[in-house]
């Protein structure tokens, strides 16, 4: 199961549900029949999209209480249900646990965590005791690499202490 979002609020009264969506491409909850939510799969009867948001009605959630209910939960899918992204994009689930190294070799750490920022998303890099952001944009990340489970940044000035 791959996570697609988070419930982080209800909707109006009548238990629709606002979710900040991981996927760069929202357009693909559309497509879905179900989802599931604390381990329960839910019918998906409407989605629709408001400024950064997706409104999900599920079948059952008709009330603001039973929305309420999933609040801070993740929306997730099967993995299968993914659809195929052009080689220059990446779901996080992939990029999650990859090392990263500076262009001159530098070991950075694993991404153990990306955080959505709206305009860019952050990559959350740790080593040991020591963690580094490293925002995902064009000019600082120069290469992923899924088979060699490897990250290649550009360090820009004030990038790293």
């Amino acid at each position: 199961m791959i996570s697609i979002g988070k419930v982080v609020k209800t909707q109006g009264n009548k238990g629709d549900l606002r979710v900040l969506p991981y996927l760069n491409y929202p357009e693909h909850f559309k497509e879905l029949d179900f989802v599931f939510i604390k381990d329960k799969k839910l019918k998906v009867l409407n989605i629709k999209s408001h400024k950064q948001f997706i409104i999900l009605k599920l079948e059952g959630c008709d009330s603001i209480d039973r929305g309420r209910e999933f609040i801070d939960y993740s929306i997730k899918i099967p993995k299968d249900k993914l659809k195929i992204l052009p080689s220059d994009q990446f779901y996080w689930h992939d990029i999650e646990g990859l090392t990263v190294f500076d262009e001159d070799g530098h070991l950075y750490g694993k991404i153990e965590e990306i955080i959505p920022t709206g305009s860019n998303d952050i990559f959350v890099v740790r080593n040991k005791d020591k963690e580094t952001l490293i925002p995902a944009i064009k000019e600082v990340i120069k290469d992923i690499n899924l088979a060699k489970k490897k990250v290649i940044i550009h360090l820009i000035n004030g990038l790293i202490d």
